[in-house]
């Protein structure tokens, strides 16, 4: 045989190595192949999109108003201001006069007129024996009653007496005190000068 000449047996098999090798390359080229086939052309002059926005999932919201509440200051405290008739808890007779032609001044003073002056205010009267008194408040002293009107007694000796007090606005007494009326002052006549008697020679 001469060299170069391949027998039959090693023709064959020289054919089925060929054929082998092939098909282990056939996997590698079929996958190149399809991944060439599913992958697009890029083309260059395609504008970029923009991708898909992203939704949150929870609702955006919006800023509402909120109103403001603002807060009121609370009401001041009310001012004690005394009852008629507790305004003359602390009351007493200041002082009693007898006047020329037969009148009576009794002063009454209140203290609480002192921190409270309008109490006194209002008309006031007042009833000793049987005689009615009209009470004022004179600028000076906001906190006395200042009461005159007819003497119920004739005679000018020291007298023990009662003063009823009453408020225009009130059924009752609001002031009730037991004072005593002074004697008159009587004044004494002086004895009048005579001239001494004139001796005639």
């Amino acid at each position: 045989m001469m060299h170069g000449q391949l027998t039959a047996g090693e023709g064959l098999s020289m054919v089925a190595l060929r054929v082998l090798s092939i098909a282990s390359l056939m996997p590698i080229s079929i996958g190149l192949a399809l991944s060439a086939c599913s992958a697009p052309a890029p083309n260059p002059t395609a504008a970029p999109q923009a991708g898909p926005s992203s939704t949150s999932l929870f609702p955006s919201r919006t800023p509402t108003k909120t109103s403001t509440i603002t807060s009121t200051p609370p009401p001041p405290p009310a001012t004690f201001t005394p009852t008629i008739t507790g305004t003359f808890l602390q009351a007493s007779v200041y002082g009693v006069s007898r006047l020329s032609g037969r009148r009576l001044l009794v002063s009454i003073t209140v203290p609480a007129a002192r921190a409270f002056p309008s109490i006194l205010s209002q008309p006031y009267a007042a009833v000793v024996g049987s005689s009615n008194l009209v009470c004022e408040v004179l600028p000076q002293y906001p906190d006395r009653l200042y009461c005159s009107g007819p003497d119920p007694y004739a005679n000018y000796s020291p007298k023990a007496a009662e003063l009823s007090l009453y408020a225009a606005e009130q059924s009752g007494a609001v002031f009730v005190a037991e004072f005593t009326i002074p004697a008159l002052p009587t004044l004494t006549p002086t004895p009048s000068e005579t001239p001494p008697p004139t001796v005639t020679p």
